[in-house]
């Protein structure tokens, strides 16, 4: 849009085409294409006081990744029948890193429900995040939980940015 808008301020003399011609290139080189993508990752099975092996998500090497939202669906205690009204919080620490700078995003585990949401209510980080192209990104997930063993989704939502030529 800033490209149309300069382009539309140049006046279209002789002079100018040079000037044209480099805007006209410019928009062009700079055009992307956003396009909706979740990653998920899956912890089955996490027993009470164990930390489940890390896991991780690796952003594709043509396309960096906005994440905008974070969202859990938890089964606590498998066995037992679930349903909307009887959704249950897990009582989980969720570490995130991401490795293109080996940075962590929080100083200690995180409880879910506090950088998670569900799919009623997600949670939208505070700012989006950009996550650069062929980046992974790691996720531990700690259950302390007394006696519950529990099934965890994760699902980072944004968006994948690729290049139009």
């Amino acid at each position: 849009q800033e490209f149309d808008a300069l382009l539309a301020a140049t006046p279209q003399i002789p002079q100018n085409q040079a000037v044209i011609n480099a805007l006209l290139q410019l928009r062009n080189e700079s055009r992307v294409e956003r396009q909706p993508y979740n990653f998920n990752l899956t912890f089955t099975g996490v027993a009470a006081g164990v930390t489940a092996p890390v896991q991780s998500f690796l952003v594709d090497t043509s396309a960096p990744f906005m994440l905008v939202s974070q969202q859990y669906q938890a089964t606590v205690n498998p066995n037992v029948a679930q349903t909307v009204s009887t959704a249950s919080r897990p009582n989980m620490l969720v570490q995130i890193q991401d490795q293109s700078g080996n940075r962590n995003w929080q100083n200690a585990g995180s409880p879910v429900g506090s950088i998670f949401g569900d799919a009623r209510q997600p949670y939208f980080l505070p700012q989006p995040r950009l996550i650069p192209a062929n980046t992974a990104v790691l996720v531990t997930v700690n259950n302390y939980d007394a006696a519950q063993t529990t099934d965890l989704i994760l699902t980072f939502s944004g968006w994948r940015y690729y290049a139009v030529n």
